[in-house]
């Protein structure tokens, strides 16, 4: 399917498009509709431009700096690096309908702090330390628990990273608390440990 014709903003060329994409048995698009803007909603680009920044800072409060908006005759590219393509999309989604606005190009490259790979074997790591301090049965079972985990991590992570974000991030916050608890009874049962011993230290023997 092929859109064309002409609208008066680039939110009217955007939501025709998203239009188009629900109507069933839509397999392939071609959105070349033309944004003809009236001449009291045409604006400079550096006008464009600053809006654009003020926009991204407004959705993306602590990522806005690794995003730059270029704008060129009303049409914005949107450059740089971010950690989550949810973050990609907000931006984008931030300067979909600004004023003056004649089409914009997302170029934002997903790059993330710290390799999946690199998650996964930090982990792995946490888990590994968690089953050392917890000997026999129960420390076998959590290093398992961790290894199903760590897979259905990775898994949504590559294919939904958005939803695989929020997961990771219940389950480490669920962890920790469990990691918190169980470093707590290992605490209390080294000190009940030593105060026995000192008692029994403490007593005399006979001779």
């Amino acid at each position: 399917m092929t859109l064309t014709g002409f609208v008066r903003s680039f939110s009217e060329k955007y939501e025709a498009e998203r239009g188009a994409k629900r109507v069933s048995g839509v397999v392939g698009l071609a959105n070349d509709i033309e944004v003809r803007l009236p001449s009291s909603e045409e604006r400079p680009d550096p006008e464009i431009a600053r809006e654009a920044v003020s926009a991204i800072k407004s959705q993306l409060p602590y990522t806005f700096e690794h995003i730059t908006p270029v704008v060129k005759n009303g049409w914005v590219t949107l450059e740089g690096e971010v950690e989550w393509n949810f973050q990609r999309d907000l931006a984008e989604r931030a300067v979909r309908r600004l004023k003056g606005l004649r089409g914009v190009t997302n170029l934002i490259h997903i790059q993330p702090r710290i390799a999946p790979s690199e998650v996964k074997r930090k982990i792995e790591e946490a888990f590994r330390r968690s089953a050392a301090l917890e000997a026999g049965d129960h420390g076998r079972w959590w290093m398992g628990l961790g290894g199903i985990l760590s897979i259905v991590a990775g898994v949504l992570l590559g294919i939904m990273p958005l939803l695989g974000a929020i997961v990771l991030t219940w389950w480490l916050g669920i962890y920790a608390m469990a990691l918190g608890l169980t470093l707590l009874v290992l605490a209390y049962r080294l000190r009940s440990q030593r105060h026995t011993d000192h008692l029994h230290d403490a007593t005399p023997h006979a001779a």
